[in-house]
């Protein structure tokens, strides 16, 4: 048995803010299909008919096609206008909806393009990223009742990446519809008292670009978050590109930690300073109210674990755009 493991980052195919139930299935497939071909191959054995028939189905239902027809040849159809569709809902509410008609099709398609990694036993795990990025939790129920249900049924195993007010939801959503839930706050972010941030940078070749002066300033106002640590990393060397230069310096990463900084202060209102400055003053932070939680969801405000114990502060790349905007 081998582990096949899928990376998809839903951002890149499809517009989050939309209903585009479905949508996790086609991505998956789509990622899928390379894996697959690329196993059969070093098997020196032929990707099956129908598998690459699945694959184009799937991609014509992803993102669709155009073609031309006359319009002498189109179906009008023969339904009767005096007949309605009547359901009669039976006692138990299922746990999940009946899959939608375009789901179902895909989850066909999906499990055509999985069945030779299947049926070799091997673990297939999709590792999906983006729907952090939700803003609105029902966005990430559709999801969850329709394409995760789908996936569920097709015996490939899930990771997800959910948005983080479902973790506080009283609701319980999370742990109803899921196997297991983690919360992962941020890391520590202090060079001082931890190199995590740090080696992710060097390992990827960092100290060819930069001393490690900007390394630990990268991972100090990252704040710990991953994806704001490799912000950090691409626009530093990108503000270095434009000088010409051959090593990002100092001034290139103060530009980049300005540019994250300025982005999280874009819709910031007088109540959200409010407590941003209560927090950086006081250290108190009411979680539980609506505007402290939106500026935690918004990673404004970050979240940290330290011997067990909870605390909140300021993203600090926003907390230095802030300071020098007072």
């Amino acid at each position: 048995m081998d582990a096949v493991n899928v990376f998809v980052d839903l951002a890149e195919y499809t517009d989050l803010t939309e209903n585009s139930s479905g949508a996790i299935l086609a991505a998956a497939g789509m990622r899928l299909y390379p894996h697959v071909r690329s196993r059969l191959r070093k098997l020196g054995r032929k990707i099956p008919d129908d598998t690459e028939s699945a694959y184009a189905k799937l991609k014509e239902l992803a993102f669709g096609r155009t073609s031309w027809m006359s319009v002498d040849s189109l179906d009008q159809g023969d339904d009767d206008p005096n007949v309605v569709q009547v359901r009669i809902p039976g006692i138990m509410k299922p746990r999940f909806p009946p899959l939608h008609q375009k789901v179902a099709e895909v989850q066909v398609l999906l499990q055509v393009i999985a069945a030779p990694l299947i049926e070799a036993d091997d673990q297939v795990t999709l590792l999906i990223d983006g729907l952090d990025r939700l803003i609105q939790p029902d966005t990430f129920r559709r999801f969850t009742e329709q394409d995760l249900q789908a996936i569920r049924e097709t015996g490939i195993s899930v990771v997800i990446v959910a948005p983080l007010l479902l973790w506080y939801d009283k609701s319980r959503f999370l742990q109803n519809y899921f196997d297991l839930v983690k919360h992962i706050p941020a890391a520590a972010a202090d060079p001082k008292h931890s190199g995590f941030l740090k080696e992710i940078l060097q390992r990827r070749g960092a100290l060819d670009l930069m001393n490690r002066s900007e390394i630990a300033s990268m991972a100090k106002y990252s704040g710990g978050v991953l994806r704001d640590l490799l912000t950090l990393a691409r626009s530093s060397a990108e503000y270095a590109y434009r000088d010409s230069a051959d090593r990002i310096s100092r001034r290139h990463v103060n530009q980049a930690i300005k540019q994250l900084g300025n982005g999280y202060q874009v819709g910031l209102g007088r109540s959200h300073r409010y407590y941003l400055q209560r927090l950086a003053k006081d250290g108190s932070y009411p979680i539980q109210m609506p505007i402290p939680r939106e500026l935690l969801v918004n990673r404004q405000v970050l979240e940290y674990f330290s011997d067990g114990l909870e605390s909140f502060a300021v993203h600090p790349a926003l907390a230095k755009t802030l300071s020098k905007a007072s």
